[in-house]
């Protein structure tokens, strides 16, 4: 995946507005809601996006209602409150990704819009190498208990999104993290490690 590729689809998805209304809707729920609820996205020939509502059970952490049948391009989502929900995405929704992605049900896996919305943060995952991530279901249960010891309900904020990067990079998953802002999301920044590898940098996606 070349950076200025996804680069430009970011500064698409921050010139449309209703993307960014649809991603208030899940800022509003991740702080207000007791279930999950997300939106399904199709792409017109503009560029802009359709999109269809979906929502899950109370106090289930997760989209129950979700269902797709037919090829979509893209799909956002909220975490609801809880004790046990997470600030970043959670290892079911990296697998929910790899399963519209075996079963055909993405229609560009390049410019796939994939995010989340939780009470303390804003992400967007982008398939950077489809043949890595495409090994995802050989071992599930491998990457389960690797991903329990960098990711937790009780961490920060930061400390999960340092520890996600640390579990894609360790994983070798084929999959770029990117932070928004959850105030007004009109900026994006990709996380990468410094060129010492030691620290997590933000690289402006502007």
């Amino acid at each position: 995946e070349d950076p200025a590729d996804i680069c430009e689809q970011i500064q698409q998805l921050i010139a449309d507005n209703d993307f960014k209304i649809k991603m208030g809707d899940l800022k509003s729920a991740a702080n207000n809601f007791n279930y999950e609820i997300g939106y399904k996205m199709n792409r017109y020939e503009d560029g802009t996006f359709g999109y269809e509502y979906v929502q899950g059970l109370p106090n289930s952490g997760s989209l129950d209602g979700l269902t797709v049948n037919s090829p979509i391009d893209g799909l956002i989502h909220s975490h609801n409150l809880g004790t046990d929900m997470l600030s970043i995405f959670s290892l079911s929704d990296i697998f929910a990704l790899g399963a519209m992605v075996q079963e055909n049900l993405i229609n560009n896996i390049e410019n796939f819009v994939f995010g989340v919305v939780t009470s303390e943060g804003t992400y967007l995952l982008s398939i950077s190498d489809p043949i890595a991530f495409s090994n995802l279901s050989s071992g599930l249960e491998i990457l389960r208990s690797i991903y329990i010891n960098y990711v937790k309900p009780d961490n920060s904020a930061l400390q999960n999104e340092i520890g996600l990067f640390q579990f894609l990079n360790t994983s070798n998953l084929g999959l770029s993290l990117y932070k928004g802002n959850l105030s007004n999301f009109n900026s994006w920044d990709r996380v990468r490690k410094n060129n010492q590898g030691t620290n997590i940098v933000n690289l402006n996606c502007n």
